[in-house]
């Protein structure tokens, strides 16, 4: 074989033309996305009352007694059910995934959703973005030329919101093949602070212009994570340069993590 021209130098500045973000956001409010569970009880309340009335006529049969009216009554004051939650991915100080129906010291357990991939919940608001804006069919597709750091985002110490004292998981109805209306619990975080990164290609037809307005547009939507009931406000937005240490220090983050699957969003 023969190596007629030798463009790993073309390919390299080519590289070098990708645009980074450095982006911080507010996490008002967020389902957890329904891969984990944990038990959760709780106490429904009563499910109303009953009144069955009876004739009864007894004696023998050539000499029946005149009948008997009985009244029977039920009322179903509470119930209390164990059901599962959905809830997020705990990690402890070592990066291991830890039970959250486990834990009994919270010191060092942290939270982290799936933000990056495809199928990370930042690329979600972009897609709903678009979607909202009804230009899904033509801009969708270029969502592909960008990556997003870190493939799981840590959004700070465990518990979250729902789990502190005082509070509940989210009751979301969801309907079923059946016709039925079921209770689905979520839990949820509120007013998370995170700052991550996102990479465009040279070659993406996004230009810097559009990315601000997506991204100024992700933070009027009410329709974010699960169930679409979340929100996410971006505070800064800042075009930067990454030293190629810190390029790949993320592309090693970003092999490492555990794949982003495919949930109900």
């Amino acid at each position: 074989m023969e190596v007629v021209k030798d463009l790993t130098a073309e390919l390299r500045k080519a590289e070098a033309k990708d645009r980074w973000y450095e982006i911080e956001v507010v996490i008002e409010r967020l389902l957890a996305p329904q891969r984990y569970t944990r038990p959760f009880t709780y106490v429904k309340s009563g499910w109303g009352e009953l009144m069955r009335v009876e004739s009864v006529v007894d004696g023998a049969p050539d000499a029946l007694r005149a009948p008997k009216r009985k009244v029977k009554g039920r009322k179903g004051e509470s119930e209390i059910k164990t059901g599962n939650c959905w809830t997020f991915k705990l990690i402890n100080s070592k990066g291991d995934t830890v039970d959250p129906s486990k834990v009994e010291d919270w010191k060092g357990v942290s939270i982290v959703v799936p933000w990056g991939q495809h199928f990370g919940i930042w690329k979600g608001c972009l897609r709903r973005s678009l979607e909202a804006q009804k230009s899904q069919k033509y801009e969708v597709v270029s969502l592909q030329l960008m990556k997003v750091y870190p493939v799981w985002l840590n959004v700070g110490n465990a518990p979250c919101e729902s789990m502190k004292e005082g509070k509940t998981p989210e009751v979301v109805l969801e309907s079923r093949p059946n016709g039925k209306m079921v209770e689905v619990f979520f839990d949820y975080i509120e007013n998370r602070k995170v700052k991550f990164y996102t990479r465009i290609d040279s070659e993406c037809p996004i230009n810097e212009e559009r990315f601000v307005a997506l991204c100024k547009s992700v933070s009027n939507l009410d329709t974010v994570g699960p169930s679409k009931r979340g929100s996410i406000k971006v505070t800064s937005l800042k075009h930067v340069s990454l030293t190629e240490d810190e390029i790949k220090q993320l592309l090693i983050e970003e092999r490492t993590a555990e794949p982003v699957q495919p949930v109900i969003y």
